[in-house]
């Protein structure tokens, strides 16, 4: 009688939306019919309620003995050597008891922690299994060996947290231990040689509480040649930057972060990463998944051919708001700060004395006409965006340039003491944002006024003599 007065409930309280009370009430009668329990019956994952353990570990040896027995807090007393991957499919943190240092073993060229499959390969999703991992108040050193895995491989929808004390260091991938099966939800077209301390995949999740993550790298056999994506940190799921460093990295595109998702730079600072080709701290590819907000983060004296701190392409978007320092960052090309391909709205930040090879010293808005989609690319200026002293080797842009068919929307911005190297009044700033003689915003490529008074008619231009483009004169308000 108990069953059947619990099915009827359920029936009406689903209808109701109240499922969490039909399982409440429903356990209280729990019995068995047949092989199922009454929470399996209503379609209740079975999560076996235990207390949390833990244990100390002094080598490598206890260390995956507690791995293996499940062990949720682990404390490490000693130093060691690490010797080989460890997969983590339930909830666990580890945490050091002094100034510990896990190293890799010379001969060990693995993933150092695994999570989101068992050591059997099998999914944790699959088995309704939480996989996470906290690391805190540690040193992992990669030793500059020459690696085929990365410190930290997240998959299947599994988290880690890399928190406050933790060091990530000398971390050098030069191939991929894990292969990446052909269901993932994003699959790598390239899955070699990515992210030196930390690739994240299928729909997992990294937050950075606090951590450091220095002198990470990914190339080819040869140290001294860079080459393929995310120096440090390589994502195809989300990625959570809320306090800590990112420094000194090195990759093809994205030196400090290859942003494939989602990345939220709450906090942090990224500085010193060198890109040989896009991104000196961040690079987004061709993605409609990809996203970079920048709020309150320091991003400084990184490095790359184009967008020396950011790069991203067509799919993508950057929002920068907050109290963010975007400074020193240098291309040799185009984009000193950020290189856009896609949508970048800007509300607070300053941009300082970053510097191009070519065009825009802080920022280049480029449209790819040769690209058949019809989305317009964008970069949009509110009151709190800030330039000062950004300049270029070039002509044109010494704050900003943007090739044909690029908006540049200006609701409010300051402009001081930005600068070109040749031409004067060619998009240059060398004086206060009240002059009417020159502006610091230069879209070249553009041959008549007709062509932009439909999208940015609240602006007054100055045609230069024998120039082929426009000077926004930006004293002028919206």
């Amino acid at each position: 009688m108990k069953k059947v007065l619990c099915i009827i409930v359920s029936v009406f309280a689903l209808l109701l939306g109240v499922n969490a009370v039909v399982f409440h009430f429903c356990y209280k009668y729990k019995e068995k019919v047949d092989s199922f329990t009454d929470a399996q019956y209503f379609g209740f994952p079975q999560h076996e309620i235990k207390q949390e353990t833990a244990q100390t570990v002094a080598d490598f040896a206890s260390l995956k003995a507690a791995v293996e027995a499940k062990t949720n807090n682990i404390t490490i007393t000693s130093s060691f050597d690490f010797e080989e991957t460890l997969f983590i499919d339930y909830a666990c943190s580890i945490t050091a008891d002094g100034e510990i240092t896990l190293s890799r073993k010379d001969d060990f060229v693995g993933d150092f922690f695994v999570l989101g499959e068992d050591k059997d390969g099998n999914k944790t999703a699959l088995t309704r299994q939480i996989s996470s991992l906290n690391l805190t108040n540690l040193t992992i050193d990669g030793k500059n060996i020459e690696a085929s895995g990365s410190i930290v491989f997240l998959y299947n929808g599994s988290k880690a947290t890399l928190g406050s004390g933790l060091t990530i260091k000398n971390c050098l991938k030069t191939g991929n231990e894990r292969t990446l099966k052909e269901d993932n939800f994003c699959k790598l077209s390239y899955p070699e040689r990515v992210g030196g301390a930390v690739a994240i995949v299928d729909r997992a999740e990294l937050v950075i509480d606090g951590a450091q993550l220095l002198d990470c790298s990914v190339n080819t056999s040869s140290k001294t040649e860079v080459s393929y994506n995310g120096g440090t940190i390589y994502s195809q799921g989300v990625l959570i930057m809320n306090s800590g460093l990112i420094a000194r990295s090195k990759a093809a595109s994205g030196a400090g972060i290859y942003n494939y998702a989602t990345t939220y730079l709450n906090g942090g600072e990224i500085t010193e990463c060198v890109a040989s080709s896009n991104g000196g701290a961040v690079a987004t590819p061709n993605t409609q998944y990809g996203n970079l907000v920048v709020v309150d983060a320091k991003i400084t004296n990184n490095k790359a051919k184009n967008g020396g701190a950011f790069h991203q392409n067509l799919a993508a978007s950057i929002l920068i708001d907050g109290n963010n320092e975007i400074k020193n960052n240098q291309s040799t090309q185009n984009g000193g700060a950020i290189y856009s391909r896609g949508s970048v709205v800007i509300k607070n930040a300053n941009f300082e004395s970053n510097k191009a090879g070519g065009y825009g010293g802080a920022i280049y808005q480029e449209h790819d006409t040769s690209k058949t989609d019809s989305t317009i690319r964008f970069c949009e200026l509110h009151s709190g965006a800030k330039f000062i002293n950004n300049s270029t080797d070039g002509e044109f842009g010494g704050a900003i340039a943007a090739n044909k068919n690029a908006i540049i929307k200006i609701f409010g911005a300051t402009f001081q003491g930005n600068r070109n190297a040749s031409n004067l009044n060619s998009g240059s700033a060398i004086i206060e944002a009240s002059s009417n003689s020159a502006g610091e915003i230069h879209i070249y490529e553009i041959n008549s006024l007709d062509e932009v008074e439909d999208w940015l008619t609240t602006f007054n231009f100055q045609e230069q003599d024998g120039l082929k483009g426009l000077i926004i004169d930006h004293s002028t308000e919206a």
